[in-house]
């Protein structure tokens, strides 16, 4: 083998090396692997008035410790709105398969991120205080969110806001590229 060559080779190994070192470790599905049963992702919703589970520790799944906020006081409900985008795109790049996020109704994206995905990766659990009773995200205010597909890999996200009441004008509504809509671009008048 020529020098140069060997060296090419060397760097190459040396790059996957520190490649391998700096790089955070991927979420691993721990319910899967050999010895273990496959079984279907149990469902534990946590009732309203019951208190929110602990909070997140490192054996949580990745999404209870993105939301770990969610919904506390000193936070914004913007803020709140932000966390689940970054849930629920964070979810679609460890996924990584056709349809991993449904481009369907909130409870269709809550049952793919609590483990009815193509790994079957429980990425939220299904007993965090974001989840209620019916298997929906809600807000802060305890009203379900609403998820409006723009593209395959885009989403609005809309928050009714403090009067519980969609279509209102106190709705919070978070566009795809991250910014808000202020409350006149959020009830256009066509809706009347």
């Amino acid at each position: 083998m020529s020098r140069r060559r060997l060296i090419v080779v060397v760097a190459f190994f040396l790059v996957l090396l520190a490649t391998a070192i700096l790089l955070p470790r991927p979420f691993t599905d721990r319910s899967s692997g050999p010895g273990v049963e496959e079984s279907p992702p149990q469902t534990v919703r946590v009732e309203s008035g019951e208190t929110p589970g602990a909070p997140a520790t490192e054996e949580s799944p990745h999404g209870d410790r993105i939301l770990e906020g969610y919904g506390r006081e000193g936070a914004t409900p913007q803020s709140d709105i932000e966390s689940v985008s970054r849930l629920l795109d964070i979810f679609q790049l460890l996924v990584k398969s056709n349809g991993a996020l449904p481009l369907g109704s909130n409870e269709d994206i809550v049952s793919a991120l609590t483990g009815n995905n193509p790994h079957r990766m429980e990425f939220l659990s299904t007993n965090h205080p974001a989840i209620d009773a019916k298997g929906r995200l809600v807000d802060r205010w305890k009203s379900p969110l609403y998820f409006h597909p723009v593209s395959r890999d885009e989403l609005e996200i809309r928050s009714a806001g403090p009067d519980q009441r969609m279509w209102t004008e106190d709705d919070i509504h978070r566009n795809p590229d991250g910014t808000f809509r202020d409350r006149s671009e959020s009830m256009p008048a066509s809706l009347f």
